[in-house]
Parts: structure tokens; sequence; C-alpha cells
């Protein structure tokens, strides 16, 4: 390579120097100018302090012959300023004066960094002796800062040659406009299938260009001085020398470089082959002409399948669905590209088995899978067959999944199934509840419902008191089944509140398809209730009446919780037809226990007739009666006064008092204000269910309220008349129900007859 070319060293520098001579008279700048021209250097010559300042703005100077007395700066404060200037902080300063030499005088200017200090009159061979000495430092200071760059640029030369043979690139400088080639590294040398000699133009190394259109990208490049940049620009090279061209492309790159006087002298080539490249692209521009047109033949096909159909790539991402999919999943078309099934919504449970499925088919294999998938209609279940798609090679490039809607299907199925699971229920049911034990039938009654129709399961029974009794209930964790009586012991159901008080009350059913934000605010009636129900987690619940013959006997409640199960109105006809069966059990219960308990009366009463009819006299009677009789009433307490002539009431006999209530009660004189002489002068029957009802009516008589809670008064009569009162005291609250008081009524009336007897049997005897 030529050293003219933009590769070669850098030019050699001319030995000159500059010398800077600063005096306001102008004879002296003519002497000074004069003495020093000898040199051979370059004088430049200021009359003023700012003159010289402004020269130095743009020169390097090897000396500065600075007078000290000057009309507007002084020559001290020029040095001052020169120091104060990185580019003149460092030449070399003599001081002229015509003042005679002092000490302070030139300590100054030593300290402002002069070199040395000349006075008027001075010698003029010292003068230019001193002068050609800092001359030559400064020339020598100069060559060796030449030389260094010199060896700095030849590094960087070679350096820079070194990386052009290097490059991945074809490189090439060819100089002129027959473009004579100066450099070409091994990389241009292999595309162009030859060697390329130094200083022969491209005419004679590659001839085949002439005809192509190359040839005028490399004149216009070479006109106009503007670099011409050419992506896949075609090429026809002969790259074996037989004649036989071939067609070959490069991103091209012309740069034109300039010579020292601004001409365009060289052309840098750069050149990168990309003819694989456009080969494969065109190959693949072919192909994927094919591939549209198969998929559009694909696109057809799948549009007309009545299920849903997509394709998926190897990061398991759709890349196409047919519309069937689009109205099914109600998703815009664009929310499908590009996302996986997860970001459209399928359950995460469903995940794991949807991956693998995809997985398998990447893998080559086909693979069937149900799940289930959110839609605007509501979750739905699809089967789905993922098999493989391959491409001319065999190889699997996308996955096809076709999946068909069996939601209605599936419904039938499970419909059927629970159709059947529930005639099975029912016919168990009725075999369990045609016991005539109403709590055993229960408890048999929601252990078959649990978990098979519910995870809890509990019955609750309306007494004719208005009381509610859980009788039964379980659980489908057999340790948690004592909670629901633990529940209704804590919190005792109330028929004015809601839930299970609403319908022991009206009798309607109630559905409640989500818990505890629908249910438990309107149930609770303390936090203490509230965290409970949010505790066990329950999910849903309905309650059911227990109907027969137009009453209300109870209530059959159902909740979903740990199997996430929800009830919904479906569900309630069957419930309702199982609390019906439940009713008619509990009611012929009932019926049956009612029975056996009014032949159980007779036989008491029947016992109680047999011990009167022995007794002759009234204190007899009054005997028989408080020993027959109290047992037979469920009791051991109790009082018979008869009436005196005068009007009080005299005992007959007392049985379970304290001596107190003996002493205080053997005879109650008129006026007395006691419920037993109400009863016997009223001829009415009083029924007190505790002490508080009995003192809210008699507080005089809170001394004798002993350990006994409901009384009963009743009257004893006979033709109309009264005979007195019978006196029965019970140790614990009760409401006395209808049997009850009808049994209780019979027995004061069987005391009655026998007290009239004993009285008539008593006259008729001889005094």
């Amino acid at each position: 390579m030529k050293s003219a070319a933009p590769l070669s060293g850098a030019p050699p520098a001319t030995d000159q120097a500059s010398i800077l001579i600063v005096d306001d008279s102008p004879n002296q700048l003519v002497a000074l100018e004069a003495l020093l021209m000898p040199l051979g250097q370059r004088i430049v010559k200021a009359s003023s302090g700012q003159e010289a300042l402004r020269l130095l703005l743009g020169l390097d100077c090897a000396l500065v012959l600075l007078d000290v007395h000057l009309p507007d700066i002084d020559g001290f404060e020029v040095a001052r300023l020169m120091r104060e200037r990185e580019r003149s902080n460092r030449t070399p300063i003599i001081f002229l004066s015509g003042l005679t030499q002092d000490v302070a005088f030139t300590s100054r200017g030593y300290a402002l960094g002069a070199v040395d200090f000349l006075f008027k009159p001075f010698d003029p061979q010292v003068l230019r002796a001193k002068v050609e000495v800092f001359v030559e430092l400064y020339l020598h200071r100069e060559r060796l800062t030449l030389q260094a760059e010199r060896e700095k640029a030849e590094t960087e030369r070679v350096r820079l040659l070194s990386l052009l043979m290097q490059t991945p690139a074809a490189i090439a400088l060819t100089r002129g406009p027959d473009f004579i080639f100066e450099f070409a590294n091994p990389l241009y040398e292999k595309v162009a299938g030859r060697s390329i000699p130094v200083g022969r133009p491209l005419r004679e190394v590659l001839p085949e260009l002439l005809s192509q259109p190359v040839m005028e990208a490399l004149r216009r490049a070479m006109r106009t001085g503007e670099p011409f940049v050419g992506r896949e620009f075609p090429v026809t090279l002969d790259r074996h020398g037989t004649g036989h061209v071939e067609e070959t492309w490069f991103d091209l790159v012309y740069q034109p470089l300039r010579d020292e006087y601004g001409e365009v002298e060289w052309l840098l080539t750069h050149a990168v082959e990309v003819t694989e490249q456009v080969r494969a692209r065109r190959k693949l521009e072919l192909t994927e002409v094919e591939l549209r047109q198969r998929e559009a033949e694909f696109r057809g096909l799948a549009g007309n399948i009545p299920d849903m159909v997509a394709r998926f790539d190897r990061q398991h991402r759709l890349l196409y669905v047919n519309p069937v999919v689009e109205r099914t999943l109600g998703l815009p078309p664009e929310r499908f590209p590009g996302r996986t099934m997860a970001e459209l919504g399928m359950p995460a449970e469903k995940m794991s088995d949807w991956e693998g499925a995809i997985a398998d088919a990447f893998a080559g294999r086909n693979t069937s899978l149900e799940f289930a998938f959110p839609t605007p209609s509501g979750l739905r279940s699809f089967e789905a067959h993922v098999v493989p798609e391959r491409d001319a090679h065999g190889e699997v490039r996308s996955v096809l999944a076709v999946a068909r809607d069996v939601t209605e299907a599936r419904n039938r199925e499970q419909a059927l199934r629970e159709s059947e699971g529930r005639f099975r229920l029912l016919a168990e049911a009725s075999e369990v509840l045609s016991s005539l034990e109403d709590r055993t039938v229960l408890r048999k009654l929601t252990e078959l419902v649990v978990p098979r129709l519910a995870d809890w399961a509990a019955v609750d029974l309306l007494s004719e008191e208005g009381t509610v009794e859980r009788v039964a209930a379980d659980h489908c964790e057999p340790e948690k089944a004592a909670l629901a009586f633990e529940i209704a012991r804590r919190w005792p159901i109330d028929t004015s509140h809601g839930g299970i008080g609403q319908v022991l009350r009206t009798g309607e059913p109630i559905l409640l398809k989500h818990m505890p934000d629908e249910l438990l605010p309107s149930l609770t009636r303390s936090e203490e209730h509230l965290s409970l129900g949010r505790t066990l987690g329950f999910k849903s619940s309905l309650c059911v009446p227990l109907l027969s013959r137009g009453r209300v006997l109870g209530a059959l409640t159902l909740v979903q919780a740990e199997s996430g199960r929800r009830f919904s109105e479906k569900d309630l006809p069957f419930v309702q037809e199982l609390a019906r069966r439940a009713g008619l059990a509990v009611d012929n219960a009932l019926l049956y226990g009612e029975a056996r308990r009014a032949q159980g009366r007779a036989s008491r009463l029947q016992a109680v007739a047999a011990a009167l009819s022995r007794a002759a006299t009234p204190e007899q009677v009054a005997r028989s009666i408080l020993i027959a009789g109290l047992e037979s009433a469920g009791t051991h307490a109790g009082i018979i006064y008869v009436r005196e002539p005068e009007g009080g009431l005299r005992a007959l006999h007392l049985q379970g008092y304290s001596e107190d209530v003996v002493r205080t009660q053997s005879f109650l004189p008129p006026g007395t204000p006691a419920p037993q002489l109400d009863v016997a002068l009223a001829g009415e029957s009083r029924w007190y269910s505790s002490t508080e009802e009995l003192l809210a009516h008699y507080p005089q008589l809170a001394n004798l309220a002993g350990a006994y809670e409901a009384r009963v008064g009743l009257p004893l009569l006979a033709e109309e008349h009264s005979l007195g009162c019978l006196w029965l005291s019970f140790a614990d609250r009760r409401y006395f129900s209808a049997e009850e008081r009808d049994f209780l009524i019979a027995l004061a009336q069987l005391c009655s007859q026998a007290l009239e007897r004993a009285r008539l049997f008593s006259r008729a005897l001889p005094p």
C-alpha cells in the first residue's frame, strides 16, 4: 500500500519555532527583529500587553521577550495572565528593562516564572545566544512529540490493518476512477474467488463486474463523494474462473475517502455476503406461501367443524382458534393468540392435566382428557383430543386440540346418577321411617343423608309448649357430630327468630345457596355465634318443615360445608319429600306414643279407683289418693283439703312436705289469702308452671315455696258443690299438656266421688 493512502503514517512537521517580541517602542521592535532574524525562526511582534495576550491565544511560542514597561499593562501583569492560561503557562519569558538591577524588582519577575532578565542596553550576542538556546529546546521537544505521534500513528495503522485483515467482512481499498486496488483483506479475496493483486485496476481483476449495476454504484460514490449503502445487493461472480457465473448477494457499503485537498481519491469497500440468508429467506417465503395456502385450507375446514379447534406452540400458547371457540367461551378473537389456557381462565386444578396433554402431543403421542371451563352460560364440561401436527419432514411443529362440549351429556348422566341415588335414598328412608320410635328413626335418618346428601344434618322437633328440641344430628366427620347438639344447647332455637325458627313458625322451607354472607347475619344473635359459623365454613343450607295433618312438627336442616357443594332449587322437591315422609313418621310415632300414654293413664286411673274402693272414711280416701294417686301423677307431694261448715279448709292428709308446711297448712281459716281457698270456693283449677308464676299471684307464700316448682290446684266437686280441693306440687318446672291436665282432672274426680261416698257412708252409720 502506498504511503499517500489514508492508511499511511502522519506527514513530517516543519523545523521552525515562533518568537514573540513585546515592546511599545517601534524602533526597539525593529532592532530586536533584525537581531534575531539570523536564527531563521518566525518572529512575531506586539506593541502592547493586550496585543501580546491576544496573539498568545492561538500561538505556541518557543520564547517571549517581554518589556516590563508597557503603556497599558506592565510586563509583570502580562506574565501573570500568561501563567493562568493552560496554553502559555509553561512558555519561557525573558524580561527586558531599562532600569538598573534591583533585587526586589528581579525577584518579582522570577516569582512570575521569568527565566531571565536583560537590562538595556544589552549585548546583542548575549541576547541571540540565550534566545537560540530556548529555540533549540523548544524544537527538540517538538521533535520528540512528533516522533511519539508518528510511532503511535504507525501502531494504530498496523492495528487497523490487522483488524481489517481479520474482520468478518470483505474489505478493499481502491484509488482513482480506475479503481486500482491498494488493499484487499483475505475475506474479500475469498468472496471474489481469486487473489487480488495490489496496483491492478478492478476491470482486470474482476472483469465480470463491468456490466453489472454494482459498477454504477462505485462510480456514483467516486463522483459525488456520498457513501453508497446497498442491502442484499445482487452481484454475479465467476468464483472458479471457469466462465460459469453464480448469483450472489451482499450487504454493501462504498465509503469515499478524501485527500488533504478535500478531493475524493480513494474508495473503501465493506461487503458482507448474505447469499445463504437470501436463498434461505426466499425458500422460507416460498414455504410460507405454501403454509398460508395450507393454513387457509385448514382454517376453512376448522371453521366448518362444530367442535372447538385450537392450535398451540411449544410454549403452550395459542396460535389459532376456530370461531366455535370464540362463540362458546364468549371471548373476543384478539384475546386468544399468544395466551395460555391458564391466562384465559382454565381452572388451576385442571392445568397440570392440560399441560401434560400438550407435552405428550409434542412428544408425538395422542392424548385425551376432560376439563371444565368458565363460559358466559356458566361452567361447561369439555372432552378434548390433543394430537401432534407435523410438518413435511415429520417434525412436530404444533399441537391441535379438538374439544367437544359434553356438558349436557354429563348433566344428563349426573342427573340420572343423582336420580337413582335419591330413589335409593328414599327407599332406604322409607324403610327406616317405618318404625314408631320417633327419636331413633330421626337419628337413623340423619345418618342416612350424611354424607350422601349433605355434610351436616339435624332434626329439631317443636313441642306443644312451643319449645324446640334437637333430637338428631350427624356430620360427615364423626368427631363433629356432637357439635350440632352443642350449638343447639348454647344457642336455643327461637321460633320468633329467622332461620330454623322461621321455618317452624311459617311452615315454609328456606333455601340459602350461599353462607355465611346470606345466612349468618340473619340467624346469629351474638358475635360468638357468627364467628363459629364462619369457622365451620358453612357454604349452603336447606331447611324444610316436617309436616303432617297441616301441623308443623319440626324441621330438617341440611348444611354443605367441607365438600364445597351448594344446594339449589332442584334439591328442594326431593328434600321436601324426604321431610314429608319424616313428618309422617314423627306424627305416627306421636300418635302411637299418645295412645300408649292414654292407655297408661287409664291403667293408672283404674289402679287409683281400686284403691279408693277400699276406703270407707274421708281420711282413708285422702291417704289412698296421696299414696296411689301421687305416683300415677308423677309426683310425691300433695294435700287434700275439705271444706268446713264455717268456710275454712282442713287438711285431711299431707304427703311429701316439710313440718313447717304441715303446721301452717293443716287448717286454713276463712279469709286466708291462699290459692287453696280460691280453688275450693271458685271450683276452678289453677295451674302454676313455676314458683315465680305462683308468687306472682300470691307473694305472701314466698316462705312456703320450698323445693317445688310447678303447682296444681284441682277442685273436688260433688253435684255442683265444692267438697274441697286436691293440691299437688312438682319438683320441676313444667308445662302441663292437655293429656296431663285431663289425667289430673280425672284423678280429682275419682277423689271427689270417693269422698262423697265416704261422707254418705259415715252418715248412714248409727250414732
